[in-house]
């Protein structure tokens, strides 16, 4: 289930998506905030320290990562690759701020677990103790990395 970055880095945080970013491929890195399952469609709500976006992952354009979006859960660490569009009018979540877009993660890797959930010490991951502190977006990284 656990998959590997490579070369991905994000290009995005999750609050700063607008309807003008419309049309661009984005990388988002972030935690699962809450996962709807709607049998073809599952929506991820993504989250960093700027905010949340929703992740669709539809079955009919790529069953792998609709198969990914499966195991995921709320607080899993996730990578999401895709196309940001504008969500159709009656979908409009006027209490976000990144409300009138969504990130249709259609390419073959959508979607990328990475090692752990968030309510696990990060720190305990990498074998930290003490005073070595990481700040909770380089902790994601590495742990997608991982």
């Amino acid at each position: 289930m656990l998959d590997f970055l490579g070369n991905l880095e994000r290009t995005h945080y999750c609050g700063e998506l607008r309807t003008a970013h419309a049309g661009k491929i984005v990388v988002l890195m972030g935690w699962v905030n809450r996962r709807r399952d709607h049998g073809n469609l599952i929506f991820l709500d993504l989250r960093d320290r700027t905010g949340i976006s929703q992740i669709v992952l539809d079955k009919e354009l790529t069953p792998d990562g609709h198969a990914k979006g499966e195991q995921v859960r709320p607080e899993y660490v996730v990578a999401a690759v895709g196309k940001v569009r504008l969500r159709d009018k009656d979908s409009i979540n006027p209490k976000m701020e990144t409300g009138e877009v969504e990130i249709e993660a259609a390419q073959r890797n959508g979607i990328k677990i990475g090692r752990g959930r968030l309510h696990k010490s990060l720190h305990s991951l990498f074998g930290r103790t003490g005073g070595d502190e990481c700040s909770g977006a380089r902790c994601m990284e590495q742990a997608l990395r991982a």
